[in-house]
Formats: structure tokens, sequence, C-alpha cells
């Protein structure tokens, strides 16, 4: 077990640059040795360092794009019936959809299970906020996410106004159609382009990637404006 754990840290710490680049054969290559792996973790006994052993399993699941399996995972640490035991690999479930393109799925997957982790963990802010970054990360419909920042709001208002105003939770990930540069969201937005500029450099307003530098959906935009007025956050 302990030679399948060291070959499951390595596929998992390869991923971040091999799923950011653009080379379909290593995508390929890494997730079927990331299918592997899962498969023999599954089969041997396990260790010492069972919420590591199972993060690690999760990921290379997902990397796998055994999403079905990674959540099987999840589940099975829920039903311990400590938040503790979930935090850690929830966060890497969602970091590793963002970059594998299985964010839509899983903000849909997360969205059904909330309420049975909520019986078996209590209702956890940390759940909640694991299922608005998939929803952000996905440009999910606005009515979806604002229900989502609602729970954040009810199980931890300060950390839910810390989260959305001050950390860099809002990166979309998925094909985001319209895009503004900075002066077309200020203008939609009806703030200075420097305000949008200085919330574009902190992470803390829609962004995505693309060809020509960091943009902002315009969809997302909307999103985040109507969270800004529905929570009454400076926005």
């Amino acid at each position: 077990r302990e030679g399948w754990l060291a070959i499951a840290a390595g596929v998992v710490q390869t991923s971040g640059s091999v799923f950011g680049g653009m080379v379909p054969a290593a995508h390929e290559r890494l997730s079927d040795l990331a299918w592997w792996t899962a498969l023999a973790l599954a089969q041997v006994p396990a260790g010492g360092d069972a919420d590591l052993e199972v993060e690690l399993e999760v990921q290379c699941r997902l990397l796998s794009g055994d999403l079905a399996g990674a959540g099987a995972g999840l589940d099975q640490l829920a039903a311990r019936g400590a938040i503790e035991d979930l935090v850690e690999p929830l966060n890497a479930f969602v970091d590793t959809v963002r970059r594998t393109g299985q964010v839509d799925l899983a903000a849909r997957w997360l969205a059904g299970r909330l309420e049975a982790w909520d019986a078996q963990v209590g209702p956890s802010y940390e759940t909640a906020q694991a299922l608005f970054r998939c929803q952000i990360s996905a440009m999910r419909p606005t009515e979806e996410i604002l229900a989502t920042v609602g729970q954040m709001a009810q199980r931890d208002r300060k950390a839910m106004r810390q989260d959305l105003t001050r950390e860099p939770l809002w990166e979309v990930t998925v094909p985001p159609g319209n895009l503004l540069d900075p002066a077309g969201a200020a203008q939609l937005a009806k703030r200075s382009t420097v305000a949008i500029v200085k919330r574009m450099d902190s992470g803390t307003i829609p962004w995505t990637r693309h060809e020509h530098g960091i943009r902002i959906p315009e969809q997302a935009l909307h999103t985040w404006m109507a969270i800004m007025d529905a929570q009454g956050l400076a926005p």
C-alpha cells in the first residue's frame, strides 16, 4: 500500500501541470495511471492515515474521470459523522474538478448531497462553500448560486462576507460566453474601472483565463452583482 500511495501522491502532484497544459496524450496517460492507482488502493488493506488515503483515492478517481467513485469516497467520510474528516478531501475534490473540466457535473452532484451530509455531520459552512465554489466555476444559474450563498450566510455570515469579498473564489473554468474587459465590466456594474481592476487582481470578482488575458464573463458578473445586492455586501 505504501508503494501505491506514493504513486497516488505523484499522480496528484503532477496533475496540476499536466491538466494545466495542452497535451491531450499526457492527459490520457495520467488518467490511465490514476485509474489503475485508485483501483489498487481500493483493493489493498488500509493503512494508518485513513483521511489522507481516502483524499488521494478521491483525487485519483476524479483524474480518471470517475466522479461517482470519488463521490462514494466523500460519502464514506461523511458517514463518520465528523466534518473535520470531510473538509480537506472535499476541498481537494473541488480543486480537482475545476482543473479537469468536471465542475458542472460536480456542482449538480454536490447540490444533491448537502441534505444527506447535513444529517450526518450537521449543517456545515464548509460544505455550502464547496458547493458555491463549484457553482461559480461552472457558472450555474444565478438563482442556484444565490440559494447556496443564502445557506452560507445562515451557517456563518461572518465567514461568508469574508470569503465573498476578500478571497479568490470566483474563477470561472467552463466556456464562459460573452467576455468583458475591465472597462466594459465597469460600465455594466456601474463601478470605476480602477475598482474592477483591483478586484480582478485580487480574484474577488468573477474572472476567467482567455487567450488575450484575464476577462470577466458577463453572465457571472450579473450573478456577482445579484449576490452583492442580496447580501448587502460592499461591491
